[in-house]
């Protein structure tokens, strides 16, 4: 799932550019609550999970 998730944030920021600043934002917002969620993907399993 981690794998999933890293793949699927790194094409994110990519996909929101036509949207415009207000979904690039949205994006990295969403970016940051995983990488916290993941510890910088150090773990596989997430923070909320456990």
């Amino acid at each position: 799932m981690s794998v999933y998730i890293a793949t699927n944030i790194l094409s994110s920021l990519p996909w929101a550019v036509p949207f415009g600043d207000k979904e690039i934002q949205v994006m990295k917002v969403e970016y940051e609550v995983q990488r916290k969620y993941y510890e910088d993907f150090n773990i596989v399993i997430p923070k909320w999970y456990k």
